[in-house]
């Protein structure tokens, strides 16, 4: 999700709330350090897009949380939906899931 959100602009241009949504979603990446295929996908972000590193640089996961995202569908009309989102499922620290369910 972290590449689509900046590295596809069709993706971008769909999120409406684009700008709290990336910010949010660079900082839960801070969660998994050792991560070798994160730690990749992180440093071809920070050198493809400069945006990305300017928001890494200054990412503080206490202070972000997003709860919703608004997409629009290929016809511009816009979806709502409520993300929910668990970690360690199951007893596994590593194993984790996240939801994307419509709001009517």
């Amino acid at each position: 999700m972290l590449q689509l959100l900046f590295l596809e602009p069709s993706v971008r241009d769909r999120i409406q709330n684009w700008s709290k949504l990336s910010t949010y979603s660079v900082a839960v990446y801070e969660r998994y350090p050792d991560d070798p295929t994160l730690n990749q996908i992180l440093i071809n972000l920070k050198q493809q897009r400069k945006l990305f590193q300017n928001l890494w640089d200054q990412h503080n996961i206490q202070q972000k949380k997003v709860s919703f995202i608004s997409i629009n569908d290929v016809q511009n009309q816009t979806n709502n939906f409520r993300i929910h989102s668990a970690s360690h499922v199951d007893g596994n620290e590593d194993l984790h899931w996240c939801m994307y369910v419509p709001v009517s």
